[in-house]
């Protein structure tokens, strides 16, 4: 567990706690207004916590190798993301609201629960790589092959 006076750190741009034994992280890193890079890879992370909500300037987000099951609808708040790690996790589905992030060009899904590649991922018009690889897809949606701007 980290200590709540971790958010005294307010200048920090980049944070890497990965590869811990980090469970929770406190709601004090909401804090931490001027932070750009995260990454939490690698822990033991149950949930994409609420405090992550209030960290509006984050730009690049790795939460791979964790345990979470599920993302918030609010993840449509980190407005300013543009690349976002979720590899390596439980998800088997992604809320719609993801859609709303106009700069997010980078996502990765791999080694997941997907069974269907969520059609709301068609309307990322900036996206430009996606990693769907090592889950249980049956079949590629026909807007994913006429999808021009991936790499």
């Amino acid at each position: 567990m980290l200590p709540e006076s971790f958010a005294d750190l307010g200048s920090l741009s980049k944070l890497d706690l990965s590869n811990n034994k980090l469970v929770t992280i406190p709601e004090s890193i909401s804090q931490l207004q001027k932070l750009t890079d995260l990454d939490l890879s690698g822990n033991s992370l149950l949930v994409f916590a609420d405090s992550f909500r209030k960290l509006n300037k984050l730009n690049n987000v790795n939460f791979g190798n964790n345990k979470i099951a599920r993302l918030p609808e609010w993840i449509e708040e980190l407005e300013c993301t543009e690349k976002l790690q979720l590899s390596g996790n439980y998800l088997n589905n992604i809320p719609d609201t993801i859609s709303n992030m106009g700069r997010l060009i980078w996502l990765e899904l791999a080694s997941n629960n997907f069974e269907f590649i969520p059609d709301s991922l068609h309307l990322l018009e900036s996206l430009t790589y996606l990693d769907i690889s090592n889950n249980k897809l049956a079949a590629v949606p026909r807007w994913l092959m006429t999808k021009t701007a991936f790499r």
